[in-house]
């Protein structure tokens, strides 16, 4: 995340090892150089951290802040390849376009929650393993009215999941991969375990006609 790429950078031994909190992110856009973080103290620092985290946070965090800030002040010193308060300013800057972006994505979360409410009233998508609260709407779209599949295989079939492997007990093709027939759109959903599904790859030469438009043999 790139972030935590410019706290690295302006603070060496930063204590972001997880994901970014509420607490985290308001200390960063206010206080993001580490100069400005000492000058601030233990009280301060604090406050803004117990403030934004809903008490769930406080001194031992800020500690951990402070630790991190006075490091980077004895590594780097005054030294100009550092430069602390445009670095600080990025990151206040990448702040504040991370909270814009997560009010885009609340509202597109409302939508998305009301039309899966329509489409699947009792929310069985998302007893699914590997499916929550993305994976059940998503799911749903590829898949539309469950009731046109007359069976379990045409299902199948059509998400690409059939498996070609030696447990179907009709093949004995120990090692080969699951099927990729079937919907296009169903394997692009990333699975939780899986990762993403194959990516279209562009059309190499081989497979483009002769540039004088004679067929070649």
């Amino acid at each position: 995340m790139r972030i935590k790429d410019l706290v690295r950078q302006v603070m060496p031994c930063t204590p972001l090892t997880g994901d970014l909190g509420h607490a985290d992110l308001a200390m960063l856009e206010r206080l993001a150089d580490p100069r400005a973080l000492l000058k601030a103290g233990l009280a301060r620092l604090t406050a803004v951290i117990v403030k934004a985290s809903n008490n769930h946070q406080g001194q031992a965090r800020a500690e951990q802040w402070l630790t991190a800030a006075q490091a980077a002040v004895d590594l780097y010193g005054t030294h100009p390849a550092v430069a602390f308060t445009d670095l600080a300013a990025e990151i206040a800057t990448e702040v504040r376009l991370l909270r814009a972006v997560g009010v885009e994505l609340a509202a597109h979360a409302a939508e998305r929650e009301t039309c899966y409410r329509w489409t699947d009233p009792a929310q069985l998508a998302r007893t699914l393993p590997g499916l929550a609260l993305v994976g059940g709407p998503a799911v749903t779209a590829v898949i539309g009215r469950p009731g046109r599949f007359p069976t379990a295989a045409h299902f199948k079939s059509y998400l690409g999941l059939a498996p070609r492997a030696s447990e179907t007990g009709n093949t004995d093709r120990t090692g080969e991969p699951m099927s990729k027939a079937g919907s296009p759109t169903g394997p692009l959903h990333p699975h939780p375990r899986r990762g993403p599904g194959p990516q279209t790859r562009p059309p190499t030469r081989q497979g483009l006609p002769p540039a004088d438009g004679r067929t070649r043999r």
